[in-house]
């Protein structure tokens, strides 16, 4: 009888505490450089990025200026952070070990914006490079009204499987 309540609390307590395996399919990084060519992101502070690899979907969200004046705290005017998430439509290795991941959306026919993200992680290149950033983002738009493309650029810290709690 004791056994059994021994593995019951041992089956009970590792799945109250299951992360997922090794092989996640959720990257994530923190964002350590931002050159901001979007005007309605030159309030961004910091900020991560993330690359769902099961939802093929990439995520960068921004963290957004207080505009609170000092000395005061103003926690009800936090702006909120921007998050930009757009569908990956592919994932490329080269033959130095360099991953590209690209996403894409294209709502122009609706009078909306052309986006793309272009991920390009450097961290298990075995080719020798100038380069002094595990990873770097590229985030682009067109905007069909006006035809202007914007461009802003990040660098980020090396993209690590995020853990993910059941």
């Amino acid at each position: 009888m004791k056994k059994i309540l021994v593995i019951t609390m041992l089956f009970v307590a590792q799945a109250s505490f299951a992360v997922s395996p090794v092989g996640s399919s959720v990257l994530s990084a923190e964002l350590t450089k931002l050159f901001i060519g979007h005007e309605y992101l030159k309030q961004s502070t910091g900020g991560s990025l993330k690359v769902d690899l099961d939802q093929k979907v990439i995520q960068i969200n921004l963290n957004q200026k207080n505009n609170c004046p000092d000395p005061m705290v103003c926690a009800t005017v936090m702006p909120e952070d921007k998050v930009i998430e757009v569908p990956m439509i592919s994932e490329q290795t080269d033959s130095c070990g360099v991953v590209t991941y690209i996403a894409e959306v294209d709502n122009t026919i609706v009078d909306g914006l052309r986006e793309t993200i272009e991920v390009v992680d450097y961290s298990a290149a075995t080719c020798m490079f100038i380069i002094n950033t595990p990873t770097t983002i590229s985030y682009e738009t067109f905007n069909p009204w006006t035809q202007t493309e914007e461009t802003s650029k990040f660098e980020a810290d090396v993209l690590r499987v995020s853990p993910v709690i059941f």
